[in-house]
């Protein structure tokens, strides 16, 4: 990870970039796919002292997203702000709605 923009940064799950970004939709339209696992994009939210969860947000929504910290997948804590698109599986119903990352990718 360098200041120089070297790309994005890929956490979890052995998977392409390019394969991410080519499948990732926007989280509010991921969030009506009738499927549990997606690829979805937004812009991260409050994120945990230990990187193991994080919020998306879409334009209209936000979903929790559940990292397994059992596997070391984790994200920096300073992630705030940025671009990710995350592959995983949805979980729960409407309010209870989360999202198990599995693969997770950092602009």
């Amino acid at each position: 990870q360098s200041c120089g923009g070297a790309g994005p940064t890929l956490y979890g799950a052995d998977a392409s970039a390019k394969d991410l970004e080519h499948l990732a939709v926007d989280l509010d339209k991921g969030l009506q796919a009738a499927f549990p696992e997606v690829v979805v994009r937004g812009e991260i939210g409050q994120v945990c002292d230990q990187g193991c969860w994080f919020y998306l947000l879409g334009q209209k929504g936000i979903l929790y997203v559940k990292l397994d910290l059992s596997k070391g997948l984790v994200i920096p804590t300073d992630s705030k702000g940025k671009t990710a698109v995350v592959s995983g599986v949805l979980q729960g119903e409407a309010e209870e709605r989360k999202l198990v990352g599995e693969t997770i990718l950092i602009y």
